[in-house]
């Protein structure tokens, strides 16, 4: 897992974890919460709809042109203290070794180039 701390014009930095995807699938999958919203954001705003409504990436006529789109949930408080739970969990974990990784890449001027 990298968890990006730091990014610039010619740099970005970060931490980089060991992790069990399987049983961190799991604990995400536990802590889930229900999204009751899609937020979706256009160039001059945003707009939110049902989840059991399909997403479009057309643009709004008052909005203007799609760019992305979130979902939701009404539960901030218990969002932002998974969020905290999370960040605490990370500073337990073995840090990686970025030598180690066979896939490192350099950013210069908006390319990606493998190292």
């Amino acid at each position: 897992m990298a968890e990006i701390t730091h990014n610039d014009e010619e740099k970005i930095l970060g931490n980089l974890y060991e992790l069990d995807f399987g049983q961190h699938s799991k604990r995400v999958e536990n802590k889930a919460l229900p999204m009751d919203y899609v937020r979706l954001v256009y160039e001059h705003g945003s707009r939110k709809q049902p989840v059991t409504k399909t997403v479009s990436r057309e643009g709004d006529l008052l909005f203007g042109k799609y760019l992305y789109s979130e979902y939701m949930t009404n539960e901030s408080d218990a969002h932002r203290h998974i969020l905290w739970e999370e960040k605490q969990n990370r500073d337990r974990f073995k840090q990686g070794d970025f030598q180690k990784q066979k896939c490192l890449w350099k950013i210069k001027d908006g390319i990606r180039k493998k190292v």
